[in-house]
């Protein structure tokens, strides 16, 4: 197959995607239909390339779990405290109690009173939400199954 300008790739994908909503037999429903949809997406611009159009990729940045960062130290900390603050039926404890458990936890916030209460409530949370694997990680680390073993049989 000999090299193609753009224009003539983008043509031949749009025949394809024509020729794929031709034979659909459930236009909109079916897998045919869907394919050409995708190949529609890419090239009317809605997605940056084929990959994303068919979903191979998010267009969303996702954080990487468990690589190590510089919340390392105290992330998994503040996650048992806000585990531990969380009423039931809630998904965060209030914001002065995560202003408490951020100002104890994280180094730089320890002596910053000065700072309001929801803007390091909502830092935590954003941090909590972005390092949750690898804070459940260190935990899981940190609990050694002889001490569960042993607390079952008191």
């Amino acid at each position: 197959m000999s090299p193609k300008s753009e224009d003539e790739i983008k043509e031949k994908l749009a025949n394809v995607g024509d020729f794929l909503n031709m034979q659909s037999v459930l236009p909109g429903e079916d897998t045919l239909s869907w394919a050409a949809d995708c190949i529609k997406s890419y090239l009317g611009g809605k997605e940056k390339s084929l990959d994303h159009a068919f979903g191979l990729h998010s267009s969303k940045q996702r954080s990487t779990p468990n690589k190590s960062s510089k919340h390392d130290d105290w992330v998994a900390d503040a996650l048992k405290l806000v585990l531990t603050k969380t009423p039931v039926g809630q998904k965060w404890p209030s914001t002065e109690e995560l202003a408490k458990i951020g100002r104890f936890c994280r180094p730089e916030w320890k002596n910053k009173e000065d700072i309001e209460d929801h803007s390091i409530a909502s830092e935590l949370k954003h941090i909590l939400s972005r390092y949750k694997s690898t804070a459940i990680n260190q935990l899981s680390n940190k609990i050694e199954i002889t001490d569960i073993l042993n607390k079952t049989e008191e």
